[in-house]
Parts: structure tokens; C-alpha cells; sequence
């Protein structure tokens, strides 16, 4: 396993179906918009939500790298919450904010795609942290926050 994980796995589909639905609700925006008069209200949440959810995939990307080379678990943080953080920032923070920036509810849809194609592919990164920390990783898995991302 490399340091990008199931990333390579995950990202292409993911990415290939958001700029589908993109591409579909600028083509057909009166079927997929939130709202037909489109609120600075929207925007304005939506692009904090997007900005919270790149600083966490961000700081969490930092960590990760650094970590994957010292073989260390992280627990800590956005990992204590979450057991990929990275995965959460995109499925809870940016791509629901991108939804409210294009004022699209179909682009929100990318967040079920995404995690979707996340629980598909974690069962190998799980079973490879499992066998590369041992009961530490069990240890953790259990104490997560959020087990579902």
C-alpha cells in the first residue's frame, strides 16, 4: 500500500461522476437547483463548508504523509473522530459545499458516490493497517468516534 492508499481506486470514478452531474446541472439547471433564484445565503455556506473541509483533508494529508513514513497509526485529531478524515472532509464538508455553491442538489449526490466507493475499497486499506499494527489498530477502530467514515 502506498501512501495515497485507496485514494488512486476512489478519486477517478468519483471525480469522472462529479463533473458528469456538473456538467448535467449547468446543462439542465432548473431541474437540479436548490433554489431558481439563486441566494448569496447558499454560496456563502456552502463555500465555508468546502474551506472547513480543505483545511481538515489538508492538515490530515500533512499527517498522513509523516506518518506513513514512520509506519505510525494516527489516533488523534480528526482521526479520533473519524476513521479516514481525509474521506470525511469530502463526503461531509466539500462536495455537500460545491452543492451549495452551484446551487445543484445533484452534485450533492457525488457525496453518496464517494462513499460508496470508499466502503467498497477500505476493506483492503483496513486489512492492511490491521496487519501492520495489529490489536493497536483493532484497539483504535473501536474507539472512533464516527466508524462509518
Amino acid at each position: 500500500m502506498t501512501v495515497m492508499g485507496i485514494g488512486t481506486r476512489v478519486a477517478p470514478p468519483a471525480f469522472l461522476y462529479l463533473a458528469a452531474v456538473i456538467v448535467l446541472s449547468y446543462v439542465f439547471i432548473p431541474v437540479f437547483a436548490w433554489t431558481h433564484a439563486g441566494t448569496v445565503a447558499l454560496i456563502v455556506i456552502g463555500a465555508v463548508l468546502a474551506v472547513v473541509g480543505v483545511v481538515i483533508l489538508l492538515s490530515c494529508g500533512m499527517r498522513v504523509m509523516a506518518a506513513f513514513r514512520e509506519k505510525k497509526l494516527l489516533t488523534d485529531g480528526f482521526f479520533h473522530l473519524f476513521l479516514n478524515p481525509m474521506y470525511a472532509s469530502y463526503v461531509l464538508f466539500i462536495l455537500p459545499g460545491l452543492s451549495l455553491i452551484l446551487n445543484s442538489w445533484l452534485v450533492l449526490t457525488s457525496s453518496a458516490v464517494f462513499y460508496v466507493l470508499y466502503r467498497f475499497f477500505s476493506k483492503s486499506e483496513e486489512a492492511y493497517l490491521s496487519s501492520l499494527h495489529g490489536k493497536k489498530y483493532d484497539e483504535y477502530r473501536s474507539r472512533v468516534i464516527f466508524r462509518f467514515l
